[in-house]
């Protein structure tokens, strides 16, 4: 998410603005795969273990240390991320 942003590609405003849908597109693709394909594999655990990486909690950390940072396009995507899994895991069971 940050490279088009920093490279003058993309604009972090207009990123913004589709970021919550586009985070919910993508957690609703997951589940229904999952479900079509991978009945084996649960998307809440799936959701869980990703959102709770420690790769992936990244920008968590990088908040914590420098909280001007919060306002960056790919902690902002991280939690675009986990409310979409709050929404829709919830919804969907």
């Amino acid at each position: 998410m940050a490279v088009p942003v920093e490279k003058g590609i993309a604009n972090q405003q207009e990123i913004e603005k589709i970021l919550s849908d586009g985070m919910e597109l993508f957690v609703n693709e997951v589940v229904d795969f999952f479900q079509q394909y991978m009945q084996n594999i649960n998307p809440a655990d799936f959701f869980d273990k990703l959102i709770y990486d420690s790769d992936v909690q990244i920008p968590l950390l990088i908040v914590m240390i420098n909280p001007t940072m919060k306002e960056d396009i790919v902690v902002k995507a991280y939690e675009a991320l986990r409310c979409a899994v709050d929404k829709i895991i919830k919804k969907k069971g």
